[in-house]
């Protein structure tokens, strides 16, 4: 899963994370998670099908193939093993799935609008 950040985010040992960005806040538990969508700190990112994206004609009918439907399962997946069953670099994937997750991500002259 995916959240937006809805206010920035300091954690003892880790980098900061600002309002704005999207996460799958890795590193943090369940709990933590938790709190931070009652706090209204982060929201979940609805995730748009990969095949409505613009570019990505032939690309999102290879991903379907290994059910990677949408961009949160994309940008959940174990890269390494997708490598393997599509015979893709992880050096691609990895370009993809950034690619994707821009389609999340709100401009920071948008979001100074708010």
């Amino acid at each position: 899963m995916q959240y937006r950040i809805l206010d920035n985010l300091r954690f003892s040992k880790k980098p900061r994370i600002l309002k704005g960005e999207v996460s799958g806040l890795k590193g943090l538990s369940p709990e933590q998670i938790r709190i931070l969508l009652k706090r209204g700190a982060i929201s979940e990112v609805a995730s748009p099908p990969l095949s409505i994206l613009p570019g990505w004609g032939r690309r999102w009918p290879v991903f379907k193939k290994a059910g990677i439907e949408d961009i949160n399962q994309l940008l959940s997946a174990d890269l390494d093993r997708l490598s393997k069953e599509l015979r893709i670099s992880v050096e691609t994937l990895q370009h993809c799935a950034e690619e994707a997750k821009g389609w999340l991500s709100v401009s920071k002259e948008v979001s100074n609008y708010g």
